[in-house]
């Protein structure tokens, strides 16, 4: 897909369109605002502080999701398997994200510091997971002894 430069001539105020490859980060911006005449479907950032400023928006957003999502699973002790799991996947999808898309564009320091986070909340969804598991085995085996007895 090509790449356009899009910059205006101060002296005739036209609009002149450059085609240029440009290596960035890609996106598909979300428009909300449809009455403008120029129409972007996707945007390349090549200035790297740019780059990293639009990556921290979005980490810190899903970052966000991923760890409310999995707080309010940890601490409701009610919570099925359907929830954990939910929590469980959002957290694996973020740091999946990280590790294939954000890698080659985010400082080492940021990616290290995010996934180390993202691996102890797994951990945690995982242990209550099992904990949640082995619950439900011993009252399995509780209901079991009782109908054996009568």
């Amino acid at each position: 897909m090509p790449s356009y430069l899009i910059k205006k001539c101060e002296k005739t105020n036209k609009i002149l369109y450059m085609e240029y490859e440009f290596n960035g980060y890609e996106f598909s911006p979300k428009i909300k605002d449809n009455k403008s005449q120029i129409k972007v479907n996707h945007i390349t950032l090549i200035n790297p502080s740019m780059i990293e400023k639009t990556l921290m928006l979005k980490l810190k957003k899903s970052f966000k999701k991923a760890v409310g999502a999995a707080l309010v699973v940890i601490s409701d002790d009610d919570s099925g398997d359907g929830e954990i799991n939910l929590a469980l996947d959002e957290v694996r999808k973020l740091a999946g994200i990280i590790i294939n898309r954000y890698h080659k564009f985010l400082k080492q320091t940021v990616e290290k510091e995010y996934l180390t986070r993202l691996a102890l909340i797994e951990k945690e969804l995982m242990m209550k997971q099992f904990v949640r598991e082995q619950m439900l085995m011993m009252n399995q085996d509780l209901t079991e002894e009782k109908t054996r007895s009568r």
